[in-house]
């Protein structure tokens, strides 16, 4: 599939942009079965509660148990946009559309490095330098749905509503055996930050929770090993996703919110300006940056 076969294919249609947030466990997806519906990376397990399927698909997060999920996307006739790396992985099909994706998370980036506060400050021509109308050649990523804002642009539609994109993330950290003990997820990734471990075990000598935090450093370093993935199956307390085990590894995600923020300024920003409208039709959640809207009003039921 051609991306270029896409550009203003839907005119003047409107979309509901799926997020994977707790919320989506409350949302009844049946009412959408007659709205288009793009979903990304790990939407299939509502699958089980829902005869709702999407139309649209992306995938960019490269995750061990994903395979399957992806292409059972491609066998239910989703079109689907991958990211170029996995071409191999996944082969042609008609509904397979790979493109090329450059992420805005480093540290150098403009996009990245800015604070929130002047980010607002931003000029459109600023917010323009970091979004591409030309996914044939390349498309920007600041998380997911940053990549799903230009797609629906490019394809035409004029109204995109949110569901299940709560924000409100946090610590996902089931190794906290003992609430007294130090976190290591305070301390960074051990094997990207020189000393991490030194200083953890220092800092738990001195608080006095020695034992208590080396237990909860023990408990992280399993479930974090790709080796463990079993392990892990015991520890499922996921409460950013509609899915309590949609995440198994410890993991600090609270800069995510300002980070998805920026991406839903820039978006909205920038959609204004091509006519495009975001609404958010979320039940709940923490994303104010679009105007709220319910979802029974929208799809009439």
């Amino acid at each position: 599939m051609d991306v270029g076969s896409l550009q203003d294919r839907y005119k003047s249609e409107q979309v509901f942009l799926i997020g994977n947030g707790p919320s989506l466990a409350n949302t009844p997806l049946n009412w959408l079965e007659d709205e288009y519906t793009f979903a990304l990376n790990n939407i299939n397990p509502i699958y089980q509660t829902t005869d709702w399927r999407p139309d649209f698909y992306l995938y960019r997060q490269e995750r061990t148990g994903l395979e399957s999920e992806v292409k059972e996307n491609i066998r239910m006739g989703a079109k689907c946009f991958l990211d170029k790396k996995f071409e191999r992985k996944f082969g042609t099909a008609s509904n397979i559309c790979y493109i090329s994706i450059k992420s805005l998370l480093g540290k150098k980036n403009k996009f990245h490095k800015t604070s929130f506060e002047k980010f607002q400050e931003l000029s459109l021509e600023d917010y323009y330098q970091f979004w591409s109308d030309n996914p044939r050649k390349q498309l920007y990523a600041y998380h997911s749905t940053y990549i799903i804002f230009q797609l629906l642009a490019y394809m035409g539609f004029s109204k995109i509503y949110l569901i299940g994109c709560d924000l409100g993330y946090g610590k996902h950290d089931p190794h906290m055996i003992f609430d007294t003990g130090i976190d290591p997820l305070d301390y960074g990734d051990p094997n990207s930050r020189l000393g991490a471990e030194i200083e953890f075990l220092k800092d738990s000598w001195e608080d006095k929770f020695l034992v208590k935090s080396f237990l909860n450093g023990v408990a992280y370093q399993l479930l974090r090993s790709p080796a463990n993935s079993k392990i892990r199956n015991f520890f499922p307390d996921d409460k950013d996703h509609f899915i309590e085990d949609y995440w198994k590894q410890p993991k600090d995600q609270r800069h995510i919110n300002i980070e998805q923020k920026k991406a839903h300024i820039s978006a909205r920003t920038i959609c204004l300006d091509k006519n495009v409208e975001i609404f958010n039709a979320t039940i709940g959640g923490e994303l104010e940056i679009h105007p709220r809207v319910n979802l029974e009003d929208i799809v009439g039921v």
